[in-house]
């Protein structure tokens, strides 16, 4: 498994690393109205069909979209929305998210795009060895050097989630991968995001397996679609 240690001094346990209130969603609890809070060392997963709501619970985390009305979001006890733009920027490179659209560069290489993060922060080029890792446990080591735009699905998704995941983020948001990895990889995703759902980062990841999360230590919340 790839080294999970985090690179800043980590806040205490029990801190909030987010908070999601008042999201519109189609059969959750409380009419309708989705409310989450994501301490620091949980895992939380999100399922439901298409349509129930979340991806846009957590596009809204990722700060890709603004809050609906009535609905807020708070990250690392801050409401960047009261903020300016490079307030938000600065919170988003706390933040590993793997959407629906994988947004890869296709003229970079396989392993430029999972360093990609790091290069935006200027990590130090130590930082190469934690890449490396991550490619090998996500079995993307053998197309390290191939240009992202020649990669299958199932890799460009594995891919997706090496680039969430390699800055050590304190935030992670994954939009249902499952579908699109090989079955081991997709074990292996899973394996991962448990173990840094349990002490290293507040986890948030959509699907449509709820008794393989349960199994991996999630806390299971449904958005049947109803209503």
């Amino acid at each position: 498994m790839p080294t999970t240690h985090a690179r800043r001094a980590p806040p205490a346990a029990s801190a909030t690393v987010a908070r999601l209130s008042g999201v519109r969603v189609k059969g959750a609890a409380r009419r309708g109205i989705l409310d989450l809070t994501m301490p620091r060392g949980s895992f939380h997963f999100l399922t439901g069909p298409s349509g129930a709501g979340k991806s846009r619970a957590l596009e809204t985390l990722a700060l890709l979209r603004k809050p609906d009305e009535g609905c807020a979001v708070e990250l690392f006890g801050i409401d960047p929305w009261a903020g300016d733009e490079s307030g938000r920027a600065a919170l988003r490179r706390r933040i590993g998210f793997a959407g629906r659209h994988d947004g890869l560069v296709d003229r970079l290489t396989t392993f430029q795009n999972a360093a990609l993060p790091l290069a935006l922060a200027g990590a130090p080029a130590e930082g190469r060895a934690h890449v490396v890792e991550m490619l090998d446990w996500l079995g993307l080591a053998p197309v390290a050097a191939r240009a992202a735009g020649t990669l299958d699905r199932a890799r460009r998704r594995a891919l997706c989630v090496a680039r969430a995941l390699v800055a050590q983020p304190e935030l992670i948001l994954i939009d249902d991968p499952m579908d699109d990895l090989t079955p081991e990889v997709a074990d292996r995703v899973l394996g991962l995001l448990s173990a840094l759902g349990k002490g290293e980062a507040a986890v948030v990841m959509t699907g449509r397996d709820p008794a393989a999360a349960r199994k991996a230590g999630a806390t299971v919340l449904t958005l049947d679609g109803a209503g």
